[in-house]
């Protein structure tokens, strides 16, 4: 129950457990905040007076939850509540993941727009800024219920700097990406996101890839990527290319949503665990505690025909779609009822699994696939079961492996697509899951905060020590957990008691308060 003096600056978490983010053992402790930073952290004999207080006697205090891997670039502005981010405690955001940033933008903005089409889910919002410099003063005049801290997307420099051809990088092609690059991180950008598995991002080779990471590296920022494949027998394979890139180019490394599909025992997650153990290398990795992923449709489809992109792969489609229905069948192992449609440009089959849809019309689930890309020019996104229970918690409860969303910031009233439950619901529901699993809390706390803020590089945040910015949640973890569904995907978790970002509560007694404390992070550039 919160306290008195509604005008007072001084607010004091009082007597609850305190998890530090450190992964340091857990203590009962008062946190005095001052302003937008912490001013102390005591055992007893605060000075209460004219102060709020905030009765946290049996609950966890922790720093702020880090969401290292988000899609939130645009939405952030057209949902600058952030009303999904906030429910589960999470007060900073790292966009521009899986090589999509709504930045650099061609002189015809359509061309991004292809190629950002997961994350662009707020048609209204016009592209109004043409480089990072001129998104990031956007973000800067529209404060939202989270931190953001933007990383540039490589599939949206490389077709900025070389449009759509199909075609390996030249010399010219790369230092055109690499000046870009280092013009976006000196902009405040954190670092860079491949997406190897999304055109045009996966036509690039290990020398385009370690060039730009070279860069980023110099700069002090970090990498991270959606690798080529998750699949159970190229993950490996998918995990050492990485390590080549980082043995090229001496950067840091995060390997976004860290899964595999179809495998058994999970005896490849393993094997890909225990190679990232031995390695020696800077390389990280995120997680989400769910077993469907959500992504395009496209995706689905084998690489050799996925990797033709969009253009290519829809005349593809036109010219021999019983093939192409083939292909699709090839690569789904489960069917179409382990695929549901989230967004479609046709009406009446947001929400369906392909299989359902294809029963309702008389048709085959994956000719209904082939003609949906068609008829919405690609722009289909889809929710797919791939992992198992023991996969998906091998990998979240690893140390190399911090939580992350793949989410996206949302209203509890958005209706465009059918957004994926974790978009909501995954802190609460992977440190639920992890505790029941056996790890301590320390631990697990340490995977949301103190974690992904040492892979940033993001100095004072992610822990609760005096001078740091107040980014805290409080936490009843006896009943934390998810409450939303594939079908029912923006109910608020239960557990998360109150939120504060920069020292202001935008959850308060489980409640939004409609504050928009939360500031644009911009890189601090390294010393010279």
């Amino acid at each position: 129950m919160s306290g008195a003096t509604a005008s007072a600056s001084r607010i004091v978490l009082a007597g609850g457990t305190v998890v530090d983010g450190t992964g340091g053992a857990r203590r009962v402790a008062d946190v005095v905040i001052d302003g937008s930073k912490i001013q102390e952290i005591t055992a007893g004999g605060t000075d209460l007076y004219g102060a709020e207080v905030v009765d946290c006697d049996g609950l966890i205090v922790a720093p702020g939850f880090i969401d290292i891997h988000t899609h939130s670039d645009l939405t952030r502005l057209y949902y600058p509540q952030a009303e999904t981010r906030v429910a589960q405690g999470i007060t900073t955001e790292v966009t521009g993941n899986c090589g999509m940033s709504p930045f650099p933008v061609p002189d015809d903005p359509a061309e991004l727009r292809s190629i950002i089409g997961p994350i662009d889910i707020c048609p209204e919002l016009e592209i109004t800024w043409s480089s990072l410099a001129e998104y990031l003063e956007l973000l800067e005049k529209t404060p939202g219920g989270t931190n953001v801290a933007p990383l540039i997307g490589h599939g949206s420099l490389r077709q900025w700097a070389m449009g759509s051809k199909n075609l390996m990088a030249m010399p010219q092609d790369l230092e055109r990406m690499r000046e870009e690059l280092a013009r976006s991180l000196e902009a405040g950008a954190w670092g860079m996101s491949f997406g190897l598995m999304y055109a045009p991002g996966e036509l690039a080779d290990r020398r385009e890839l370690s060039i730009l990471s070279s860069q980023v590296a110099r700069d002090g920022g970090f990498v991270s990527a959606h690798m080529r494949s998750y699949a159970a027998e190229g993950l490996l394979g998918s995990i050492k290319e990485i390590a080549d890139v980082v043995r090229d180019s001496g950067v840091g490394f995060e390997i976004s949503h860290l899964r595999s599909i179809g495998d058994e025992n999970a005896a490849k997650m393993s094997e890909a665990l225990d190679y990232l153990a031995k390695s020696g290398l800077d390389i990280e990795a995120d997680a989400y505690p769910y077993l469907a992923g959500h992504t395009t449709l496209l995706q689905l489809f084998p690489p050799e025909i996925r990797g033709l992109g969009t253009d290519a792969l829809l005349a593809y489609v036109l010219r021999d779609p019983e093939r192409a229905a083939n292909a699709l069948r090839s690569m789904s192992g489960n069917g179409g009822e382990a695929i549901t449609i989230a967004k479609a440009s046709v009406d009446g089959y947001q929400g369906l699994t392909l299989q359902e849809a294809a029963e309702r019309d008389g048709t085959d689930w994956a000719q209904l696939a082939v003609e949906l890309v068609v008829r919405s020019r690609g722009a289909v996104d889809v929710i797919v079961v791939g992992s198992t229970s023991e996969d998906t918690m091998r990998s979240l409860a690893h140390p190399r492996v911090s939580i992350a969303s793949d989410g996206v910031s949302l209203s509890l009233s958005h209706s465009a697509n059918l957004p994926h439950p974790r978009s909501i619901g995954t802190f609460p529901r992977a440190i639920a899951e992890l505790l029941e699993h056996g790890l301590p809390i320390e631990a697990v706390i340490h995977k949301a905060t103190g974690k992904p803020a040492r892979r940033m590089g993001l100095s004072n945040r992610g822990t609760l020590a005096a001078g740091n910015a107040a980014d805290v949640v409080v936490l009843d973890v006896a009943s934390l957990r998810d409450n939303a569904s594939y079908t029912n995907p923006l109910v608020p978790p239960s557990g998360v008691q109150q939120v504060m970002v920069n020292g202001e509560f935008v959850l308060k007694d489980t409640r939004f308060t409609g504050r928009r404390p939360g500031v644009l992070l911009r890189k601090p550039q390294p010393r010279v």
